[in-house]
């Protein structure tokens, strides 16, 4: 094997030196460089694995916020209609109860005037009721030539109805 080396002319000690150095060189940056070099990798890759990871999560946690946000606001938007509804509802209802108030307050006030003209009518009644008959008895009494209060009351009461 020796001749065979010697043919291409390869020294096989020196040969042997530089496999020695290489295989200390290879252990050496394999020890020093290349464990740290792939340590450093490793850790850099589990770090944008993380990242990836988290930015999914976060992706998720923000369409559940956002499909909450928007069942909130339709939740609320549902109130707000079914407020304005209901006040809408109760002021129809309150414009009712006033008018019919208003209604009932103008009948009573119509009612009274009615009661009070129609007292106001008969005490004119009755005071022209007198008066005609203090007229007619004073009319009679002249007539008749006698004191007023010897005409009969009768015949006064019956003059007057006959005036009516």
């Amino acid at each position: 094997m020796s001749e065979f080396f010697t043919q291409f002319g390869i020294d096989w000690k020196l040969l042997l030196s530089q496999f020695v150095n290489f295989a200390l060189i290879l252990i050496i940056l394999r020890a020093f460089v290349y464990k740290p070099l792939l340590k450093m990798l490793n850790e850099r890759r589990e770090k944008i694995e993380q990242g990836l990871v988290k930015a999914e999560e976060s992706d998720i946690r923000l369409k559940e916020v956002d499909n909450i946000a928007k069942g909130k606001l339709k939740e609320a938007e549902q109130k707000s209609l079914a407020m304005l509804s209901e006040t809408d509802s109760k002021k129809k209802q309150l414009e009712k109860d006033l008018f019919l108030k208003m209604k009932q307050k103008e009948e009573q006030l119509l009612l009274k005037a009615e009661e009070s003209a129609e007292l106001h009518k008969k005490e004119i009644n009755e005071k022209i009721q007198k008066e005609a008959a203090e007229i007619i008895g004073k009319a009679i009494a002249k007539a008749i030539d006698e004191e007023p209060e010897q005409v009969d009351e009768k015949l006064i009461r019956k003059a007057v109805s006959r005036i009516k």
